[in-house]
């Protein structure tokens, strides 16, 4: 027996059998691959779906293309990954690659095949390689994904100038097969495949050119479908990756040939002009779709591609929609099949992020800060203002941390402002979560950033704080419950005046949790934690008084104001984890390497979803675990 030692982050040392986790991997692997992270339909970018034997399989951005299944398009699960590394190939033809973009999922002689891309940001030195597999279903004995190689790279010797990336397969009329690619440079091209290789038909590929942009070079991510005798090209417009900056839009046109040309509904040629007929752009909450997906079972159409959450800090997210045509024949998206409260937000009670109205003038009571007041409870307006982006938790100017979007709220040390909503009013959970980003002028004295007023009011204590306390100016969680019991738990750490804290008090009934985040890089660390009585009623009180934010206590007077920002108050009604905070980091495109499934976590979990695709021996297996774990580091206890 292999016993493998390994030290964490915090200095603490931890032990492993190898054995034990070998037999663990292999034995109990099915359990481990249906194991729900939490991560759902978020943090997923350039989708690509396909539906095999009662399930939808969505393919994904990431460093080894994410996969994600369901039964049905409403509740995902993350189940594993293509690649566990970068192939050799691929590391020796682009330099500095990290990752695979933009898959592409097809069914195809009795294989499923992946397109994927490998580049790095704004270069031409791409590739697109190939995958298969003989099944989708990971606790089949026959899973395994096998590279195939190299279909086609770039830059190409001869024009037309393309990026071999965001590369889609196109099964024409005659059940040809095709791949359509392209980003920038001269847009979007179209080459004819073997039907037995998916490779390239010809050598070198011939290279049908088939839409650009006469005013931008802002053009990428082309898929084609057939129907009806029409070919649909969807491409999508301008700039993705920006969260709620993100101006992606999709565009569509079509053509009675596969080769083109694609015009528009009026007439416009897809690979002249402008041309290019809109399909779907900011709708809501839903912002900069992208990388248009279509997937047809039993007749229906299924509209598949992300989109930037501006509820939730621009993440992005999995949509799914029904796709119809109108009579015309040209494609209309239909309903979504998940709705807004499905989503990250569908377990929220309450969130204001501070956003509404000018920078510097007072809040009001529109959008998202509607359930907020801004008069204080003697009707006086205390002027509670929003600020401009150099000041919110979740943006910087060039050169500073943290990075992101969005207003914030400024409070001088005489403000607050309190709810109006009877459904937060009323709230008396057992299992809770609540978080908010906070900066402090100074750390003296006593500073509420939430509070509640209620059945205590009458005493020096209201129903719940999150404060920073005056004893010793550490974060606190005080709160008093249904059952009679007053937690108060400290953090381990004083606040520092002049930085931003992103803070989660998180309840689930038995345990107490505070977790803090410096927004700079290093994720949420649990910075307390207490047991809590089993046997009384721990639901927070509730008496229909108001929750405050910017004080604490009152009684004919005000305490406890804030001097500083807060910023994303948000109330939930489960035990989130922390890859499901607001201010969700972990690392480059929001995960930790190593950290298979997503959850913040490096351990056994992520080990098992690693294995099925490992392709040597049990000894190098175990031999990589070893190593696997010397350079693994938890983001938390």
């Amino acid at each position: 027996m292999v016993r493998i030692k390994y030290e964490c982050r915090g200095g603490f040392m931890r032990f492993c059998d190898a054995a034990i986790l070998l037999l663990i991997v292999f034995s109990s692997l099915a359990p481990a691959l249906e194991e729900d992270v939490n991560q759902g339909m978020k943090h997923v970018h350039d989708p690509s779906m396909i539906y095999s034997e009662g399930f939808y399989y969505v393919f994904s951005t990431g460093s080894g293309i994410s996969i994600r299944r369901s039964s049905d398009l409403k509740h995902w699960k993350y189940i594993g990954r293509v690649f566990s590394d970068i192939p050799s190939w691929v590391q020796d033809k682009v330099e500095g690659v990290s990752g695979f973009w933009a898959p592409d999922i097809t069914y195809h002689n009795g294989k499923y095949y992946i397109c994927y891309s490998a580049s790095t940001f704004g270069s031409q030195t791409s590739v697109l390689g190939l995958a298969s597999n003989a099944t989708l279903n990971p606790t089949d004995p026959n899973y395994q994904w096998v590279d195939e190689g190299e279909i086609i790279d770039s830059p190409p010797a001869d024009p037309p100038a393309y990026n071999a990336i965001d590369g889609a397969f196109v099964k024409d009329e005659s059940s040809n097969m095709w791949l359509t690619f392209g980003s920038f440079w001269e847009g979007i091209m179209l080459t004819r495949l073997d039907n037995s290789t998916l490779k390239p038909a010809s050598s070198p590929a011939e290279i049908h050119q088939i839409a650009r942009r006469s005013n931008s070079s802002a053009i990428e991510a082309p898929y084609i479908t057939y129907r009806n005798g029409w070919y649909y090209l969807f491409v999508n417009w301008d700039h993705c990756c920006r969260g709620t900056d993100s101006t992606y839009k999709i565009v569509v046109g079509r053509s009675e040939s596969i080769e083109g040309p694609y015009k528009d509904k009026n007439g416009e040629p897809l690979l002249q002009g402008t041309g290019g007929t809109l399909f779907a752009g900011d709708s809501g909450r839903w912002i900069g779709p992208g990388h248009a997906d279509i997937t047809k079972v039993d007749g229906q159409n299924y509209f598949t591609y992300h989109a930037y959450d501006g509820l939730d800090e621009g993440t992005p997210t999995l949509r799914v929609n029904y796709l119809q045509f109108d009579q015309q024949d040209w494609p209309v998206m239909g309903d979504s099949l998940t709705q807004p409260e499905d989503l990250p937000d569908g377990i929220t009670v309450a969130h204001w992020n501070f956003d509404n109205g000018p920078a510097g003038t007072p809040m009001n009571n529109s959008g998202y800060t509607g359930q907020l007041s801004v008069p204080d409870l003697s009707g006086n307006d205390y002027g509670l203002y929003a600020w401009d982006d150099f000041y919110g938790p979740s943006f910087s100017q060039e050169g500073q941390t943290p990075s992101g979007l969005g207003l914030s709220c400024r409070l001088s040390g005489g403000q607050d402002v309190y709810t109006k909503d009877d459904a937060i009013n009323n709230w008396s959970p057992e299992v809770w979560t609540i978080e908010l980003a906070v900066k402090l002028d100074n750390p003296g004295g006593w500073q509420t950033f939430i509070g509640r007023d209620g059945s205590s009011q009458g005493e020096t204590e209201a129903d719940f704080y999150l404060q920073k306390n005056g004893v010793n100016d550490r974060f606190r969680i005080n709160f008093d419950t249904v059952g009679g019991q007053r937690y108060i738990l400290d953090s381990e750490f004083p606040a520092q005046a002049g930085q931003w804290y992103y803070l989660a008090a998180v309840s689930n009934g038995e345990q107490l949790k505070m977790y803090a985040d410096k927004l700079d890089g290093e994720g949420s660390q649990v910075v307390g934690r207490m047991q809590m009585d089993a046997s009384s009623n721990n639901s927070l009180a509730a008496s229909g008084y108001n929750w405050t934010i910017g004080r604490g206590w009152y009684n004919g007077v005000y305490t406890n104001h804030v001097s500083g920002f807060i910023d994303d108050v948000r109330f939930s009604s489960e035990a989130l984890e922390p890859s499901e905070f607001l201010h969700y980091q972990c690392g480059a495109w929001g995960y930790l390497e190593f950290d298979y499934n997503q959850d913040c976590f490096v351990d056994i979990h992520d080990f098992s979803l690693f294995a099925p695709s490992w392709a040597g021996s049990i000894d190098q297996l175990e031999s990589f675990s070893a190593q696997w774990l010397e350079t693994s580091n938890p983001y938390y206890n």
